[in-house]
């Protein structure tokens, strides 16, 4: 126990610098150098003389202002846990007059220290969590585990399996992006919000098991030459707008146009209008040996393609339905790369999309394959009926100085057969269960943005639907029908990229249809419907349970008042022998 004399006591009171002395004369000098053990029991003590009712409190002025600077000093020298300021008192001091005064002093004086104290421990704080929030944190969303569908993918016990295809969404950044090639009274109302609509009202109507979006974000502006610009055909440049450019010409006039081929010359096109067609005629050969292209410029329609695909997808992810994506020319376009995009989509809820298949060096992102299983209860529970294929087709490639669409490389087409080989070994389980060696195996159905070239052909051929735009393909032909055709399961392509056609036709075998323009923020003609395509797939109903596919069928949904369907056709029907 330390004592303060009574003389000391108005030094002290007065003078802070006078407390830290004595502090550190007194308890420090003690702790530190002579350990003396100065536990919280034993306190420092100031006289109870000076607090006695009979000195009519001419103390009151003197003690407390110590018994504060003493204590203040102790907490400086970090004693306060250790040693503790009290004042003994004599039964004398409890006077009511004199007790509430000296309280009330004291604890004013606490007060006035405390509310300092409180409002900067409250401002560090606040720093702190405002330094957390700004610097540390992505945003102020909760961070959720990914949400996975109902795995594996299989028919239903009515023994179906439907997919919607969007094509073409080319969402923005939502409210205020605004339609194109809309009706002039439908302009001024017409945003993202629109495309946002439609999707929900497909999932509600169809009721899909699957959703498949082809070239789903529109993160660039898009692709509008004025007259005057260029744009390159699969065989020729054309002057003028893509869309807008056989209206530019009279019907029946035969024009040539110069085409760049691969080889690095020049062919000699010439194309003939037929009302809004442009058809090939003919072409020879012109011994130049390179033409340059100038490239198309585009601007940001959004600033951020995370929060553009969160906004697009928002309706399937609320759905809880199992979708997947693959790119288009235009995803990459804005504040991420393609593989980004792909990253980001796979991690989506509900979503299946695969970045590229583990331990496989291949062009591109966005090729995987899935399968869908039989019906349950039956045999093929457990065995894949439907495959289904992505690829990657690119965005935009320079051959030989020439700018044109991209491709699918070798190297997809070399995992493609690998793939297809697997899953026709996995067919055995198939043909086993049909009891016959006769039974087709099992289909696929195949997805990409940019169609190949030989679509072109589908022009002089029945088609179902109808074939507005020029085929926007590559200059490059890979060999991607061959490839198709060789590996026998793949029954229909389902393309995007050329807006206003939505046909489907037939090449060596195999249907390649387009989705048609799904979203209103890309091009396509004012007055003409933005539409869907769904394709449906149905078992064969054996004895006792479902079999395998026996048939493919497709049509296409308008966004008019009647949500119209249109153009049903069968895209395949199995050999299966009949009971």
């Amino acid at each position: 126990m330390v004592g303060i004399p009574n003389d000391m006591l108005a030094t002290l009171g007065g003078s802070m610098k006078a407390a830290e002395k004595w502090v550190a004369k007194n308890v420090t000098q003690h702790i530190n150098s002579n350990n003396v053990n100065i536990r919280p029991a034993f306190n420092t003590w100031l006289s109870e003389m000076n607090l006695s009712w009979r000195h009519n409190g001419s103390y009151l002025g003197i003690t407390f202002p110590a018994l504060r600077n003493i204590q203040d000093a102790l907490a400086k020298a970090e004693h306060n846990n250790q040693v503790k300021v009290t004042v003994p008192l004599n039964a004398d001091v409890y006077s009511v007059r004199i007790y509430y005064s000296a309280c009330l002093n004291y604890m004013e004086s606490l007060r006035t220290v405390n509310w300092k104290h409180s409002i900067l421990y409250l401002a560090f704080i606040y720093a702190v969590l405002y330094f957390v929030h700004t610097n540390l944190l992505l945003d102020d969303r909760r961070i959720h585990h990914k949400k996975w569908p109902h795995l594996p993918l299989r028919f239903r016990h009515d023994g179906t399996f439907k997919i919607l295809q969007v094509a073409d969404m080319h969402f923005g950044a939502g409210l205020i992006t605004r339609c194109r090639d809309v009706l002039p009274s439908q302009f001024p109302y017409c945003t993202d919000l629109n495309t946002t609509r439609f999707l929900k009202t497909m999932i509600q109507l169809e009721n899909p098991d699957f959703v498949a979006f082809t070239d789903q974000l529109r993160t660039g502006a898009d692709a509008l030459i004025p007259l005057g610009g260029v744009w390159m055909g699969e065989c020729g440049i054309f002057m003028g707008m893509e869309s807008t450019f056989p209206r530019l010409v009279s019907p029946g006039i035969l024009f040539p146009v110069m085409r760049a081929a691969v080889s690095g010359k020049l062919e000699l096109c010439f194309y003939e209008v037929e009302q809004e067609r442009v058809k090939l005629s003919g072409y020879g050969q012109v011994k130049v040996t390179l033409a340059l292209i100038g490239d198309n410029i585009f601007g940001p329609s959004t600033s951020d393609a995370a929060e553009s695909l969160l906004k697009a997808f928002g309706p399937v992810t609320e759905s809880g339905v199992p979708w997947v994506a693959v790119l288009g020319n235009h995803d990459q376009e804005s504040t991420m790369t393609r593989g980004e995009l792909m990253y980001f989509i796979s991690l989506m809820d509900y979503s299946l999309a695969q970045t590229n298949p583990p331990s496989e060096d291949i062009d591109g992102f966005g090729n995987y394959d899935l399968s869908v299983y039989g019906a349950p209860g039956s045999r093929l529970a457990n065995s894949s009926v439907l495959n289904l294929l992505f690829l990657d087709s690119g965005d935009r490639e320079t051959v030989q100085g020439v700018r044109t669409y991209g491709w699918i490389k070798e190297s997809q087409l070399l995992w493609l057969r690998r793939v297809s080989q697997g899953h026709q070994g996995e067919n055995q389980e198939v043909t086993h269960v049909a009891k016959t060696r006769s039974a087709d195996p099992s289909p696929a159905l195949a997805f990409f943005h940019i169609p190949i070239p030989e679509v072109w052909q589908l022009y002089y051929q029945k088609i179902v639907g109808q074939f507005r735009d020029g085929v926007s393909c590559s200059s490059v032909n890979s060999g991607v029908l061959n490839t198709l055709v060789s590996i026998k399961d793949v029954k229909a392509v389902f393309i995007g990229h050329d807006h206003n056609n939505d046909f489907c036709g037939n090449l060596e075998g195999i249907w390649f249809c387009y989705g048609g323009g799904f979203g209103y923020h890309g091009y396509g003609r004012a007055g003409l419907h933005r539409r869907a395509r769904v394709i449906l797939a149905e078992l064969r109903k054996g004895d006792k349970e479902w079999m395998g596919v026996e048939r493919i069928t497709t049509w296409k949904r308008l966004d008019d008042e009647n949500l119209s369907k249109i153009d049903e056709q069968v895209l395949w029907e199995s050999s299966w022998p009949t009971r």
